[in-house]
């Protein structure tokens, strides 16, 4: 044992001992080359490798499917070069950073070399806030899309001016985005040693923790976003306040109560055998770096919602155990606060009575991200599986790890603290199911630490050949299951040019209040103009819609387009949205290929844009004219795509000639009478030339006349008790005849009829279409609807009720509330766009509450428009609390730099810092106040 003084005094520090065979010597020279070969021989199978792997076809396992066996070995390679390099009889200097950059190539740059485009939606949505930002100049607090990102803008706020600086537009951002894993774990592995040498003087545990770290992060927080990148932050702060900046507890004073001797020898007992604290560093460098830790939480709590929580529990612990000045958890909480209550005020107004009314407790929105075995494929089972594995195995080795590390003497209260730090965010927020992902990548770095204790629990531990074999083999094993767990769902995740190319077409130049039905949210969504869109995607729709999905999805999907109001309406199939489909089980007994082949043989939908691996729907306008034999048949193959595109998702599986020839000859001649060809005969027949699966036929079309309707019978409307809708219907169909007997004006004359019967105050009437009579002598048709009016309803009451109630009810303004009046959609619909108009409101929410069959109730729900408006009061709230930021920053610098001088301006800086403080405190309760009273 030797003894370093420094300046926490005299510690007890091991130096691990260092055995070196005489240089010069083959044996020595092979010891120092052996790694390097490992590392050698790794690089060439790697290489060897990137050409071999597929990604047009991913399984269910993602990635791992498509690799091929020789990156087996590249990783035990690397594995084993690692291991080497532990060994104390080789001087390795930093060739086990090296090995640590190969595993963050393998993991990380793989994926990004091998898909062509940016992957993750959620990265996407990142590019349209930068996009937003480029476009317009400014932020939207308010925005109803991704309100979040403008109340903490930092991250997209530069990459706005860099992308507009070197003028790169969102699609070239997401090709240098997609790197963004590779070199922010670049990052990570530079920083993480630092820290961990605050932690232990042991250099073989400071590189175990640091890969261990690399390969145990599966989570996917390191993409292209704030977290990932404010996360890097965290650990330059983190490295700051355990060095240079770092504090030892103070030695009370001889009169002081006994419980502060109690607790400074706690403080002293859990940093026992700590190392020492580098020495001071000069006065201007010093100052540097408190002005860097400062500058830094201002940076994080401007750019991420969560990890300033984080920051300030890791300050508090670190100030419990006496490593930390209370400077900095006074200046995190302050910065926290101004910006919570208001910079961010517009989004926390919206969503702090629900944060706080789920606080404390660990319920299903807690595990919302987490799979349910149940429901999904057996290949997402075992994606799931190896994620969990990867975080029970860590977690245990670090358990283990502790308890050993804590018998040879190690308290280890810095890791301990940092480590547990991120626990109580579980209990505060579910994040949108995402939670307990963040708290294992915020605990990752001090649960690698622990873990590689369990190897080398003291400087003197001897590293066996045992040792070094599990080792070697748990790096092998967790970079397999890091492949399954992060790239496990990348079918879903990674996405191909065509559907980049089918995203682009959309969001290239939309109008504003265009409705986009997605199949899914995982496609490259938002990354631009997202702000025009009303989106709904059809997967949260299957609950209630599912049924109509699995039999007819043309006829819902059509009607859902039709009925928007806005300028257009598309609906979008990716092959990603198909692979997640499948791997949710969302379609028990179909799948959305399936779906998507409805949809095409429909003539109420037409292909709006097409390409390899996506198409885009968009509904065919009603009601229309008839259209011509060629006119059906040019827009159904108006694309050469769709010959490509052929059998949509069928993973590869062959389509034989004569069965596709058959499937398109039905599926023509279904087109062609529902275009009112009701006697029209198809032939397909292969062109010459084509070979045994080709897709190019000869089609020979015999669509004799068109029917025209003749005659409409109501069936079923003498049930109506009013006089007045017989005669109303009636004008209706006497003028049908005439027109062509098509299956759009078809549908055109029901959703009319249903419609007149709805205005007329029969909201629940059921209209569907009869018999059809064909008349071949006058090709004529006759139409038969049916009819079921129901219940005539009106409108009893009309009232604002539910947790609305006490609103002010003069937010209602003029707005007249109708009561006992017919009951019909158009009345609502004035009722909610005169409340939606005014100024005062946000959002409005009207519900139907049927009292009997023949009365219907109106609750109308208002949100409120957020009323704070800044008055001089809220300006001197903000300049106090900034003032007291400079206070809190100036103490620190005074502390770090100036002990003498700071001792003798204490009492004047205890007074500032608790009189504005508790000023400050004020301002921020009355604005908590003033949010929840809205």
């Amino acid at each position: 044992m030797t003894y370093a003084s420094g300046r926490n005094g005299d510690q007890m520090v091991s130096k691990s001992p260092q055995v070196v065979r005489p240089a010069g010597t083959i044996a020595n020279l092979a010891d120092q080359m052996l790694p390097w070969s490992c590392l050698a021989a790794a690089i060439a199978f790697w290489l060897a490798s990137l050409p071999l792997i597929d990604t047009q076809d991913l399984g269910q396992l993602g990635l791992l499917t498509a690799m091929p066996w020789t990156m087996a070995p590249a990783f035990a390679l690397v594995a084993i070069g690692f291991v080497l390099t532990l060994r104390a009889k080789v001087k390795t200097g930093l060739a086990p950073y090296v090995m640590i950059i190969m595993f963050v190539v393998l993991l990380h740059g793989t994926a990004a070399i091998v898909y062509d485009n940016l992957r993750y939606s959620w990265a996407w949505k990142h590019l349209g806030v930068i996009d937003f930002i480029q476009r317009t100049g400014t932020i939207d607090q308010y925005s109803r899309y991704l309100a979040a990102y403008h109340n903490w803008p930092g991250f997209f706020l530069i990459f706005a001016n860099i992308g507009k600086i070197f003028e790169i537009d969102p699609l070239e951002m997401s090709q240098i985005a997609r790197f963004f894993p590779l070199g922010l774990n670049l990052l990570y592995a530079s920083i993480l040693p630092y820290i961990f040498r605050r932690l232990s003087t042991d250099r073989r545990l400071v590189w175990t923790a640091t890969a261990l770290f690399i390969v145990g992060n599966w989570v996917g927080q390191d993409y292209f976003s704030p977290q990932g990148t404010v996360f890097f932050l965290l650990l330059i702060v983190l490295a700051l306040c355990l060095g240079p900046l770092a504090s030892i507890p103070p030695r009370p004073p001889a009169n002081a109560h006994p419980l502060r001797f109690v607790f400074w020898r706690l403080q002293l007992w859990s940093t026992r055998r700590t190392p020492v604290l580098p020495q001071r560093l000069p006065t201007a460098h010093q100052v540097t770096a408190v002005v860097t830790v400062l500058v830094l939480i201002l940076a994080i709590t401007a750019s991420h919602q969560l990890t300033p929580i984080l920051m300030i529990a890791m300050f508090a612990g670190l100030f419990a155990i006496g490593r930390l000045s209370i400077g900095f958890l006074l200046f995190a909480i302050a910065a926290e606060m101004l910006w919570l209550f208001f910079i961010a005020d517009p989004f926390m107004g919206q969503v702090l009575p629900a944060m706080i009314g789920e606080f404390g407790t660990i319920g299903d929105a807690t595990f919302g991200a987490v799979v349910d075995w149940r429901q999904v494929s057996d290949g997402q089972r075992l994606v799931s599986l190896a994620s969990r594995s990867v975080v029970v195995v860590i977690v245990l080795a670090a358990m283990a790890g502790c308890l050993l590390r804590l018998r040879h003497g190690y308290r280890d209260g810095i890791a301990a603290v940092l480590a547990l730090a991120p626990v109580p965010l579980a209990i505060s927020t579910s994040y949108g199911g995402e939670i307990l992902f963040r708290v294992y990548f915020f605990m990752l770095p001090f649960l690698a630490f622990f873990a590689a204790g369990l190897l080398f629990p003291h400087p003197k531990s001897r590293f066996t050949a045992f040792k070094a074999t599990a080792l070697a083999l748990f790096l092998s094993t967790l970079c397999g299951a890091f492949i399954l767990a992060n790239n496990g769902k990348d079918a879903q995740y990674a996405f191909t040019d065509g559907e980049v190319a089918a995203a682009k077409w959309i969001y290239a130049d939309p109008v504003p209040d265009t409705l986009l039905i997605e199949a899914a949210t995982n496609y490259p969504m938002q990354f631009q103009n997202y702000e025009n869109f009303i989106y709904v995607p059809l997967s949260e729709e299957l609950r209630t819609s599912l049924n109509e999905v699995l039999t007819d999805p043309a006829r819902l999907l059509a009607s859902w387009l039709r009925t928007h109001d806005g300028p257009a309406a598309y609906a979008i199939f990716t092959r990603s949205h198909a692979a997640f489909y499948e791997a949710m089980s969302l379609l028990p007994g179909s799948s959305l290929p399936e779906v998507v082949d409805k949809l095409m043989a429909s003539p109420d939908l037409k292909v709006a844009f097409a390409a390899q691996d996506a198409i885009v729907f968009e509904a065919v306008p009603v009601p229309g004219p008839a259209m011509s034999p060629d006119d059906i048949v040019r827009q159904r193959y108006q694309l050469e795509q769709l010959m490509a595109f052929g059998g949509f998702g069928s993973s590869g599986l062959p389509i034989s000639r004569d069965h596709l020839a058959e499937r398109e000859q039905e599926r023509l001649i279904d087109a062609l009478r529902d275009a009112g060809y009701h006697e029209a005969v198809v032939t397909l027949a292969p062109a010459s030339g084509s070979g045994e699966t080709a897709a190019t036929y000869e089609i020979e079309v015999d669509a004799g006349p068109i029917y025209t309707i003749g005659t409409v019978r109501l069936h079923g409307i003498d049930t109506a008790s009013s006089g007045e809708l017989p005669q109303v219907l009636t004008d209706l169909v006497m003028r049908a005849p005439g027109e062509p007997a098509t299956r759009m004006n078809f549908d055109s004359l029901m959703n009319v009829t249903t419609w007149l019967l709805g205005q007329s105050g029969y909201p629940f009437a059921q209209v569907r279409l009869g018999t059809l009579d064909l008349h071949a002598e006058t090709r004529l048709v006759t139409m038969e609807i049916v009819i079921e009016t129901g219940t005539r309803a009106t409108i009893g009451t009309t009232s604002v009720e539910g947790v609305w109630e006490r609103i002010d009810p003069a937010i209602l303004g003029d707005v007249p509330l109708p009561t006992d009046e017919p009951y019909s959609p158009d009345r609502i619909s004035i009722l909610y766009e005169a409340l939606s108009a005014l100024p005062t409101v946000a959002q409005v929410w009207i519900e139907l509450v049927p009292v009997t069959d023949s009365v219907i109730n109106v609750a109308v729900g208002i949100d409120p428009a957020p009323r704070f408006v800044p008055s001089g009061r809220d300006i001197v709230g903000l300049v106090l609390l900034a003032i007291l930021l400079i206070i809190i920053g100036t103490r620190e610098g005074l502390t770090a730099t100036e002990p003498r001088l700071y001792r003798t301006a204490i009492g004047n800086y205890t007074i500032a810092t608790v009189v504005l403080g508790s000023i400050a405190a004020t301002y921020v309760l009355i604005r908590l106040l003033e949010i929840m009273a809205i």
